[in-house]
């Protein structure tokens, strides 16, 4: 629906499901965030090619969002080729999953590990990757800088979003722009998976892609989801 809206509004837009396995190729998002990175990387070159255009923008909505700001910071040569990036609800600073990352921690390193092996025999090895303690976890927080210089870099957030606070998703960094929904429009209610099809999102999203502050969309009282 975010994508008809920018078609509509003049923008080529561009998707791929990244991440997944031959047996579900329809499921994304599932294997090694490292991996993914590297095939969302030869797609936004391959957009970049094929179109002609001398920047690309990324939007991406939470893991989506991680990735969109994990790309170019550890791919080589994207975050020449990106302007704007925006992302939804991103978990930069370990996902909690509803506090069951807490009770992963129960026992210490030990039981941290038993997670991880859980999560990657049930095919899910990105969802280690974004906990406390995951890969890309710690490629941030090992990270001097993590938005790239020449990244216009919009963070979108919801005070309501149950899954990934604000405080997991911000980035403190110059340049940067941590948005609160709420903020805007105060009686949105809209918790994490409404973030992608939210009308005061999408207005938020226009914002930043077109670095004004236009009211684009009266604001919704969205969905608490």
């Amino acid at each position: 629906m975010l994508q008809w809206e920018l078609n509509r509004r003049g923008y080529c837009t561009f998707s791929q499901t990244y991440g997944a396995w031959d047996l579900v190729p329809w499921i994304g998002g599932l294997r090694t965030m490292a991996d993914s990175a590297q095939d969302i990387a030869s797609f936004v070159k391959e957009v970049k090619d094929k179109t002609g255009a001398s920047k690309v923008d990324i939007v991406g909505h939470s893991e989506g969002g991680v990735q969109a700001i994990y790309v170019p910071m550890t791919q080589a040569g994207i975050s020449d080729i990106v302007e704007h990036v925006v992302a939804l609800g991103p978990a930069i600073h370990g996902a909690k999953y509803f506090g069951f990352t807490d009770l992963w921690y129960i026992g210490g390193d030990v039981t941290r590990n038993i997670a991880k092996v859980v999560q990657d025999a049930l095919g899910c090895p990105a969802c280690d990757d974004m906990m406390t303690g995951g890969a890309v976890y710690n490629d941030f927080k090992n990270a001097g800088k993590i938005a790239q210089s020449g990244n216009k870099v919009t963070v979108i957030m919801s005070n309501l979003d149950s899954l990934v606070s604000p405080d997991v998703s911000r980035i403190d960094e110059e340049g940067v722009n941590n948005v609160i929904i709420q903020d805007t429009c105060p009686d949105d209610s809209v918790g994490h998976a409404g973030l992608m099809w939210d009308k005061s999102v999408w207005r938020l999203i226009i914002n930043a892609l077109e670095e004004n502050t236009d009211a684009v969309f009266a604001c919704e009282k969205g969905l608490g989801i």
